[in-house]
């Protein structure tokens, strides 16, 4: 029996979304303030922000990455985790760095909650946090056959430029 397109397309994001937290993240932290965690951060990461001890406490026992418990604020803490950010892209450290927005970007649990700080955009990914976008796809029959339009990046975006987006 032929599947109805929107079964196929169910089945296409079932295959592509196979993220398998077990095997991934053998060497990724989970990436907290307090005691709750909004992200999970690579070794890579992890290593690099355990140089600035007075912003981020790395325990590699319990792999975890936290903010201090001295930043109380959503302002201090804003403003401590971006001077580590400017100091990393100044020094290079991070490819993703070069894509700097001047945007920042909110650190919350889930999208209506409050942030806990912001964080420049392009940093966002190695905090591994939740990141939201709006996207825009669509469908058309032509000749009585299903065809996709998918937005394409523009060739200017620091980040994936000219690929395919959602």
């Amino acid at each position: 029996m032929e599947l109805r397109w929107g079964e196929r397309m169910l089945q296409a994001v079932r295959l592509c979304d196979r993220f398998n937290y077990r095997e991934t993240t053998d060497d990724c932290m989970a990436f907290c303030v307090g005691k709750e965690q909004y992200g999970l951060v690579r070794e890579d990461s992890w290593r690099e922000l355990s140089k600035f001890p007075d912003v981020f406490v790395v325990d590699e026992r319990d792999k975890v990455v936290k903010l201090s418990e001295q930043l109380q604020t959503v302002d201090k803490r804003t403003e401590k985790v971006n001077d580590v950010l400017v100091k990393l892209r100044e020094d290079q450290v991070f490819d993703c760095l070069k894509g700097w927005r001047y945007e920042m970007y909110p650190v919350v649990k889930s999208y209506r909650s409050t942030p806990v700080f912001l964080v420049e955009r392009a940093a966002a990914g190695l905090f591994g946090i939740k990141q939201y976008g709006c996207h825009l796809n669509g469908y058309f029959y032509q000749d009585r056959s299903l065809f996709m339009w998918i937005s394409r990046r523009s060739p200017n975006k620091p980040t994936f430029p000219s690929k395919l987006d959602n």
